[in-house]
């Protein structure tokens, strides 16, 4: 196998830890086994019964000659034999026994390592180490890119998410192709800045239009409730009375103070009764006072409610909001005894005369004042130093600072200028 270095070492690691625990741990049991059998083995009764059936046998098979010892023989050095030849005879014995363990043990963990799902495990164990690892570790900012994260499965929560305009925003029910901001939602209302187009309209509650309505769904909406009384009651009944009714008016008029509401004419002497609180006018002249309890609005424009003024808007947020399109002025308290004018909105705040940009507030805080006089100084800037005639005490900032030049001139007097603070690193 080709294998890379790395994994060679980590072949190598894991086969000669697993390699080494074998060998100590069956070490160990061999070890115990065999001192315990040997301890066990009764060597003296074994050697001492196996020589008696030894010489038992010799002794009655056996046929002595006439023999002459020979003066050369000694017990001492034939002991010794008898002693060295049991313990290689022992020793064979022990390597073959050795030998043919070994053989068992080879195939006994064959058997065993082929049991083993060495992948399984060692994934699982490498999942469990890398997540215990990560739980703990405290990654640096910008530390894992993002083709490394799995997108399968990952769910942000929306508190995550950081505030702002998300642009060409899609969903299951959604799809934002606006330029700009086409509906303001709030706790009280719901705004629609443009059209509002729909297959089905369905109101539960009161519906208040002010505004024209379309002459064509007009049309079509009185046609509707004229077929569906038609429908209902007939063209006979209502022609009968529509006609009678018609002819008694034509002929005797219509006497406004016979014209009841409630039991109450609805004019008395020239003068709308007090009982008619509700009315549909489209126009009237002059009127010399006008007083409205509750909400007022004025052309699509003025909105006057819950004592706030709103020009433009029928929420206002302050006592006076003026909208000019996307542009938001509002004046109001900002905090006791503290009175607050201006937008609330990443805007730009312009306060100028003679159709000039005196005073320029940006979004940033940064305030540009084109010309500033404090007390009687004016302070101005130049690239350069003047050399006009200006009033005594009036200072020109140097809008050009370099080393060994100048922060600004001192006018004094008769087109002489004092210069003021050198600048140096």
């Amino acid at each position: 196998m080709n294998l890379d270095e790395t994994t060679q070492q980590f072949l190598k690691h894991l086969t000669d830890s697993f390699i080494n625990n074998i060998q100590r741990e069956i070490s160990v049991h061999i070890t115990q086994d065999i001192h315990r059998a040997i301890t066990e083995f009764d060597v003296k009764s074994q050697l001492q019964k196996q020589i008696e059936e030894t010489v038992n046998s010799a002794v009655t098979n056996y046929h002595w000659p006439n023999v002459v010892p020979n003066s050369n023989y000694n017990e001492d050095s034939v002991v010794k034999g008898i002693v060295a030849e049991f313990k290689s005879r022992t020793h064979e014995f022990l390597d073959t026994m050795v030998s043919a363990v070994q053989d068992d043990l080879r195939k006994l963990a064959d058997d065993k390592l082929n049991d083993v799902n060495f992948v399984d495990v060692i994934r699982d164990r490498v999942t469990v180490q890398v997540s215990n690892n990560l739980s703990s570790y405290n990654f640096p900012a910008n530390s894992i890119p993002g083709a490394s994260i799995q997108p399968l499965g990952l769910q942000v929560h929306a508190d995550n998410i950081l505030p702002g305009i998300h642009k060409n925003f899609e969903s299951t029910g959604i799809q934002d192709r606006a330029t700009e901001c086409q509906i303001t939602i709030l706790d009280q209302v719901t705004v629609v800045e443009n059209r509002l187009v729909t297959n089905d309209l369905e109101i539960a509650g009161n519906a208040t239009i002010r505004g024209n309505l379309n002459p064509e769904f007009m049309d079509r909406l009185v046609n509707a409730t004229v077929s569906n009384i038609e429908h209902r009651y007939g063209e006979g009944t209502f022609d009968q009375y529509c006609d009678r009714v018609m002819t008694k008016i034509n002929t005797d008029g219509l006497d406004s103070g016979h014209v009841m509401v409630s039991g109450k004419s609805i004019v008395e002497n020239g003068t709308l009764a007090a009982s008619v609180v509700n009315s549909n006018l489209q126009r009237v002249g002059a009127l010399k006072e006008l007083q409205v309890i509750g909400e007022t609005l004025l052309d699509e424009s003025l909105y006057v409610g819950n004592r706030r003024v709103g020009i433009n808007t029928i929420d206002p947020e302050r006592v006076l909001d003026i909208w000019d399109q996307e542009v938001q002025i509002v004046a109001g308290k900002k905090m006791k005894d503290v009175a607050y004018l201006g937008t609330v909105r990443n805007q730009t705040l312009i306060v100028g005369s003679a159709n000039k940009d005196q005073l320029v507030v940006n979004p940033d805080g940064s305030v540009t004042i084109m010309n500033l006089t404090v007390g009687r100084m004016r302070h101005t800037s130049s690239p350069w130093q003047p050399t006009d005639n200006r009033p005594i005490g009036q200072i020109v900032w140097n809008e050009q600072p370099q080393i060994g030049a100048a922060i600004g001139w001192v006018s004094l007097g008769g087109a002489r200028w004092a210069r003021f603070g050198t600048i140096t690193e």
